[in-house]
């Protein structure tokens, strides 16, 4: 097989599960800096140890919009993670909303199960923030 031929042969991903894990923080920090977004539609996390560090991290690490190709991720899963247990809701919401600017065509399933859903609404409804 030449050159040619296997980079043809090579596609981004479209789905990545990274479920029922219990990593490092540097092992995070490594997986999180390898995911390429150029194709990715879902990405999930449930039931793994992936709490606000690393949204922190993967929200940093999505490229920005500003050259007129929006990141493809539809879905980001969480159930069952680490986030779902923070009590500085305040803080993972500043998280959620970096993510969703950098990645405005995805949503996150697994939140409204930490009962924090409402809380994030009470919170941007007092800011005057519409969610979009």
């Amino acid at each position: 097989m030449d050159v040619q031929e296997q980079s043809e042969a090579w596609t981004p991903l479209q789905e990545i599960a990274l479920e029922n894990v219990c990593l490092e923080p540097k092992d995070w920090g490594a997986v999180i800096m390898s995911i390429g977004f150029s194709a990715l539609e879902t990405l999930s996390f449930n039931d793994s140890n992936f709490g606000l560090e690393q949204l922190k991290a993967l929200a940093s690490h999505i490229p920005g919009s500003h050259n007129d190709s929006e990141v493809p991720l539809e879905t980001l899963h969480v159930e069952r993670t680490e986030l779902t247990k923070v009590e500085k809701v305040h803080i993972l919401w500043g998280h959620v909303r970096e993510f969703e600017i950098k990645a405005p065509l995805a949503r996150i399933t697994g939140l409204k199960e930490a009962g924090i859903k409402a809380q994030r609404e009470a919170a941007l409804k007092q800011q005057g923030v519409k969610k979009k």
